[in-house]
């Protein structure tokens, strides 16, 4: 299954469930009041008026009229001609047409142009531009503004089957012959009445048919595949030429035909192709359905440039984040080439950041250029991962940790021959190429540390946690601790909470200890019995434990220091030492309650 294209069918579903939500909308009718609602050229009315090729009028009511059955004016029709042609209308030389003082100022430019491109040549030169164009008239300007005046001048002995053939000047034979031929005018009844007036409605009839033979870049025209609409905020959803999805307002009055009938917003299709006009504020104004094949052309190459925000090597697609901030996705082709640096590459050797340019046809990206991202990185090394691909964490300058996978060929300079001589704390600087580490400055940090043991970790990585002037600071073994105890060889296993110890340290990794046991006192409470103050020992009535007094015992009574002899049988005391064999060596005693 190509999962790329079932991605896209995905997100296109899901946009329909959610556009087609809500209140049925329906258009408010043609935008000119003299237009009914079914009438044979309100389609080519719209049409035009959407597309910006024709324009109407204001009537003394305010109303907006079109006034279908008033004749269109030479000078009139070659504007037409030139908006839709999208003749250059800058020029103001109408050459040798005889009557250019009766060109509308208005008028001028297109006629001009009409003259320079010999839409207007030979006899037509002194026509009067001011006056009603004939129906025989349109038909020469239409096939010269084709470009089939040659073929018109070879058709000029041909016999029309008009029942008034023999009314049509000869000079227009040829050119109402290729204009039938081209279905651009027809006749009537059997009659082509070439001498008639051309009316407005007639005139909106023939550029509408022309539209559907010239293929002009319009501004304010675009060929897109519909994908939902939302009836809330009447709008369309499309998928532009450049496959993103653009979401157009519907304007007042908006217009939808299908197959030459008009129809409601809910009866579009899905996946359908639209011909939309838009206005000044960029407003779908007129919608029609249209055959694939006329959106369905060789895609223009274009070029992209940004940095790359998504890549899926999977699927293969990626996603590039433009100047302006637009992100833009596109497939990437079995055959696509990939360079990253000029050198031949693939999308697994990619990383998000990058600089790219992509040549791009349709949706396809057909190759893509990829600069590498080159970046230093400062911190405090937090532990090294030994795995299928090495990594290290890293305490970033903001505080935030980093992880980052490590080049098989890493430079090593500093204080490490290898990755395991990197430890926790140290100072470390790491070069990213494309987000990979490939040269790593190692500064070891060394200090001489003491305090008390707060905490023991015994685990196959033992750590320590110690309190350091108040401040409890964690720390790991180095493989090779040296630890003593008392001026002997030690391990972990000898170390118990609340000793004291003196550390050696590289970074947060210990590589000596020398512990200092914990030194607890014994204690014992009671009532006085007897005082021998010759052999400097008391007896606590009902207990068996001797205490024992030396030079240096303090002697308290109430917070204040007094002597043996001063202790009375019954005193209540406290005895604070040192327990050894049943006897108590008093370091400190305290007379807490006496009956004297």
């Amino acid at each position: 299954m190509h999962w790329g294209k079932l991605l896209r069918l995905t997100v296109v579903v899901m946009l329909i469930s959610g556009l087609m939500l809500g209140s049925a909308w329906a258009a408010d009718g043609n935008v000119f009041k003299d237009v009914q609602d079914g009438v044979w050229y309100e389609k080519s009315v719209s049409e035009m008026q959407a597309k910006g090729i024709i324009a109407g009028s204001t009537n003394e009511q305010g109303e907006k009229v079109f006034k279908p059955n008033d004749p269109v004016t030479v000078q009139e029709s070659l504007v037409f001609f030139g908006r839709l042609f999208n003749w250059d209308n800058s020029g103001t030389d109408t050459g040798e047409l005889a009557n250019n003082h009766k060109v509308a100022s208005w008028a001028k430019g297109y006629v001009a142009a009409a003259v320079s491109d010999n839409v207007l040549t030979g006899i037509d030169l002194f026509v009067d531009p001011s006056r009603a164009a004939s129906r025989y008239e349109v038909a020469i300007f239409a096939v010269r503004a084709l470009g089939l005046d040659d073929m018109a001048r070879g058709l000029s002995g041909v016999t029309l089957d008009f029942s008034d053939a023999s009314e049509i000047p000869p000079r227009a034979v040829g050119y109402i012959d290729v204009a039938m031929e081209q279905g651009v005018l027809s006749g009537s009844d059997g009659a082509f009445k070439p001498n008639d007036n051309i009316t407005r409605a007639e005139m909106a009839a023939v550029l509408a048919r022309l539209d559907k033979k010239v293929d002009v870049d319009r501004d304010n025209m675009i060929k897109a595949k519909f994908i939902g609409y939302g009836s809330f905020d009447n709008s369309i959803t499309v998928r532009d030429a450049d496959s993103q999805f653009v979401k157009y307002s519907l304007s007042d009055g908006a217009l939808i035909y299908r197959d030459g009938e008009s129809i409601s917003l809910e009866e579009l299709e899905p996946l359908e192709y639209l011909g939309i006009s838009l206005n000044d504020n960029d407003e779908a104004t007129y919608m029609e359905v249209i055959p694939e094949e006329e959106v369905a052309q060789e895609p223009e190459e274009i070029k992209v440039s940004g940095k790359l925000a998504e890549i899926d090597a999977d699927t293969p697609s990626i996603t590039i984040e433009k100047d302006n901030g637009q992100e833009v996705s596109y497939e990437v082709a079995e055959e696509a080439d990939v360079l990253l640096d000029w050198q031949t590459s693939s999308l697994e050797d990619l990383v998000t950041g990058q600089s790219v340019e992509a040549t791009v046809k349709g949706d396809l990206v057909e190759s893509l250029f990829a600069g590498s991202i080159e970046e230093d990185i400062k911190g405090i090394a937090v532990k090294v991962d030994f795995g299928t691909k090495n990594s290290i964490v890293i305490e970033l300058e903001d505080g935030s940790e980093a992880s980052y996978v490590i080049d098989e060929d890493v430079d090593l300079d500093g204080d490490a021959e290898s990755l395991r001589d990197i430890y926790a704390g140290q100072e470390i600087e790491v070069e990213l190429k494309n987000k990979v580490v490939v040269n790593i400055d190692v500064t070891s940090v060394k200090e001489d540390i003491e305090g008390s043991v707060e905490k023991i970790i015994l685990a196959a990585n033992p750590e320590i946690v110690v309190s350091v002037d108040g401040e409890e600071r964690s720390f790991s073994l180095a493989k090779d601790v040296d630890i003593e105890k008392a001026g002997d060889d030690a391990t972990i296993d000898d170390l118990k909470i609340g000793d004291y110890v003196e550390l050696k340290t590289t970074g947060n990794v210990i590589t000596a200890m020398d512990i200092t046991a914990k030194e607890t006192s014994d204690y014992i409470v009671g009532e006085i019995e007897n005082v021998n103050t010759d052999a400097e020992v008391i007896i606590l009535k009902d207990i068996n434990k001797p205490i024992y007094l030396t030079d240096d015992t303090v002697i308290l009574r109430f917070g204040h220091e007094t002597r043996l002899r001063y202790l009375d049988p019954k005193d209540e005391i406290i005895a604070v030492g040192q327990m050894s064999s049943g006897i108590l060596e008093a370091t400190t005693i305290i007379v807490i309650s006496t009956t004297n």
